[in-house]
């Protein structure tokens, strides 16, 4: 887990993965009209695994429950 320099870069950070979440799931849904029911691309969970890596499970776990 990366250690931030302070409570609030690690609370803007986990602010700007969850705005690329939920943007991702936006364009997802607008995406998914095209492909055949049920299907789903999944491009939130580039940003949940990017989390995992970088600021550790806890941090990734947080961003699926947000989500």
């Amino acid at each position: 887990m990366k250690k931030f320099s302070s409570k609030a870069r690690y609370v803007a950070v986990m602010g700007v993965l969850m705005a690329l979440c939920a943007a991702l799931t936006t364009i997802e849904s607008a995406v998914s009209a095209f492909l055949p029911v049920g299907m789903r691309i999944g491009l939130a969970n580039i940003v949940i695994l990017t989390a995992a890596v970088c600021l550790g499970l806890p941090s990734a776990f947080v961003l699926t429950i947000l989500k």
